[in-house]
């Protein structure tokens, strides 16, 4: 699957869990359609849209949606453990060929510093609909609310995120608008990283003068 129709199989005949604006449920499924609207209407393919507006605007030079068969020098593959003796194999056959709007986004650490810079200087997107981007939408009683597309944290609102899971593969890109510090955390496997994000959070909430 390389295109965001190619994903609707896997959902397109699924009865819905609720009734549109009844209750919060993030979805996949909603991102590969967003990502499809965005082909019709830009005429591009998703990842050459993200290139054009996103990326480049960015000056994000190592980052793109690469095909699991063409990834750049140097890139880090993920490994997933083998359910029959335990060992460590490669996520190749777990994951879609080439990323879609709910994920698959190859990127570095420096690169999310920079992502922030330009969103937050509204680069990217006029200054109102940043701030609507940025704005609660939903508040579902745990410890994070959601805007559109970004997570912000309930005890330090301050404090935006964005995350991503797959197969192999952990994300987490925290930035704090006030003190202007981001804590990026990658693993090329299943490991738990909640423990150094907590063990990394008080520097990143620190107030600065």
């Amino acid at each position: 699957m390389k295109q965001p129709e190619g994903f609707f199989q896997l959902f397109i005949s699924n009865p819905n869990l609720f009734t549109p604006g009844e209750r919060f449920f993030y979805s996949n499924s909603g991102y590969v359609m967003l990502a499809y609207i965005i082909e019709k209407i830009s005429e591009k393919r998703f990842d050459d849209f993200i290139h054009d507006n996103v990326l480049v605007p960015c000056s994000m030079k190592n980052s793109g949606y690469y095909q699991l068969d063409r990834l750049p020098q140097n890139t880090a593959t993920g490994d997933i453990r083998d359910g029959v003796d335990g060992a460590y194999k490669s996520n190749i056959f777990s994951i879609p060929i080439a990323g879609s709007g709910d994920g698959g986004c190859y990127t570095c650490a420096e690169d999310m510093v920079l992502f922030w810079k330009h969103l937050l200087s509204f680069d990217l997107l006029a200054e109102g609909i940043t701030r609507n981007l940025l704005a609660e939408h939903v508040t579902n009683g745990s410890d994070d609310s959601y805007g559109l597309g970004v997570w912000i944290n309930q005890h330090s609102k301050n404090i935006i995120f964005v995350q991503g899971f797959d197969p192999g593969a952990r994300f987490f890109s925290f930035h704090n608008k006030s003190n202007r510090r981001t804590l990026t955390i990658f693993t090329n496997n299943e490991y738990d990283i909640g423990s150094i994000i907590g063990d990394l959070w008080f520097a990143l909430a620190e107030k600065t003068d």
